[in-house]
């Protein structure tokens, strides 16, 4: 429970819906252990090794949240925002490059992702600022890493 601001009641945070992420890698290893803690903590996850694959089932799915490296084979995760950008797909995107290079760093100010964190990342950053691309509040971010810490 997390107090309202609003009138000082106390609220249930509505965080038993499933939400839907898009995560995008080509190390598998990564895919695996961000699948396996994302689902553990109630979302549905859909992974992909490359961004081709994952426009493939834009066609079907409105996921809520893309998490991609950027580096990949095919289309870049670059050249995915900016597809999502042209075709007015507003899909909070969370960029996890390898290496954070001046070009990334650049062309992110044009394409605007939501966030980009670098590897090796924080579980904790990452989930934090999954739930802050998902519209929590901070209050409600800060409650719900709490109450995660227990679950992990």
């Amino acid at each position: 429970m997390v107090e309202n601001s609003d009138n000082n009641s106390l609220c249930q945070i509505p965080f038993t819906e499933a939400r839907l992420i898009y995560l995008i890698d080509n190390e598998l290893d990564i895919l695996d252990f961000l699948e396996e803690l994302f689902i553990s903590l109630n979302f549905k996850v859909k992974t992909f090794c490359d961004c081709n694959e994952a426009l493939l089932n834009l066609r079907n799915d409105n996921p809520d949240i893309i998490i991609s490296e950027v580096k990949l084979p095919k289309m870049n995760g670059l050249e995915f925002i900016e597809y999502l950008e042209v075709n007015e797909l507003k899909i909070p995107i969370i960029f996890m490059p390898g290496i954070l290079t001046e070009e990334i760093m650049l062309h992110s100010n044009t394409c605007k992702p939501f966030a980009i964190i670098e590897k090796p990342f924080d579980f904790g950053s990452l989930f934090s600022t999954c739930l802050s691309a998902l519209g929590y509040s901070q209050k409600e971010v800060n409650y719900l890493m709490a109450e995660t810490i227990n679950l992990l």
